[in-house]
């Protein structure tokens, strides 16, 4: 029997279904590894050691597909948050390419203090995704010439946008360092990460990854938008 993790606070089960796959010579080519978590109102001896034999029945060939494809889905998503990243870096990099950062942050308002503790002039390309993404919101905020872009045009708007990109980095960090499994009996797949101290979690099904993607060609293309305007 397989090793199981009981978590007495949430009644749940944590287990790894594994499954190799070797070519004609018997070498191991593949390896599937499905974290599941099982979760029943209470445990006790008896259907503790029947949840091996209870995942096993539950996770078959189709179960196994949908998970390697969105487990390749999410994959692709955190390729192109990493795009994403590279494309802002760049875009504020070329803003400040012909102005002085110092005298730009002038004000004393609560946002330019939160970033004068960023020390950008010497800790830029050390900058995180969102330490980044609150230097875009504060230039778009403050610099009149990209308010003529669609989605900057009025607060509400601009409020929306700064809302997209903000929840896109969080599903990119939950991506990034979390962990995909199957919650049965439910069935459905999701993730688990560390944030803030705090276990959080995402459920991921085909809708998610089709709205991210979305998301991305949004913030793209707004991106590009904003480059032009730089010339």
């Amino acid at each position: 029997m397989k090793e199981i993790y009981i978590n007495p606070e949430n009644l749940t089960a944590e287990i790894t279904y594994t499954q190799t796959k070797t070519d004609e010579s018997g070498i191991i080519v593949d390896t599937i590894i499905i974290p599941v978590i099982y979760s029943q109102e209470q445990f006790d001896t008896e259907n503790i050691t029947r949840i091996d034999y209870y995942i096993n029945e539950h996770i078959k060939d189709d179960n196994i597909k949908i998970y390697e494809d969105l487990c390749y889905s999410v994959g692709k998503i955190n390729r192109l948050a990493e795009v994403n990243f590279d494309r802002l870096r760049r875009l504020i990099n070329q803003y400040f390419l012909n102005r002085k950062y110092k005298s730009f942050f002038r004000k004393r308002d609560k946002a330019t203090q939160e970033i004068a503790k960023y020390n950008v002039l010497h800790n830029f390309n050390k900058l995180t995704f969102r330490q980044l993404f609150n230097i875009l919101k504060y230039i778009i905020e403050n610099d009149r010439k990209f308010q003529s872009i669609a989605e900057f045009e009025t607060l509400e708007k601009r409020e929306a946008f700064f809302e997209y990109y903000d929840r896109f980095i969080a599903n990119r960090n939950i991506f990034t360092h979390g962990i995909i499994f199957i919650s049965l009996p439910d069935m459905k797949i999701m993730c688990r990460a560390i944030v803030n101290n705090s276990e959080v979690y995402r459920e991921i099904d085909e809708n998610s990854i089709v709205s991210t993607h979305q998301v991305y060609h949004l913030l793209d293309r707004v991106i590009g938008q904003m480059l032009e305007k730089l010339i």
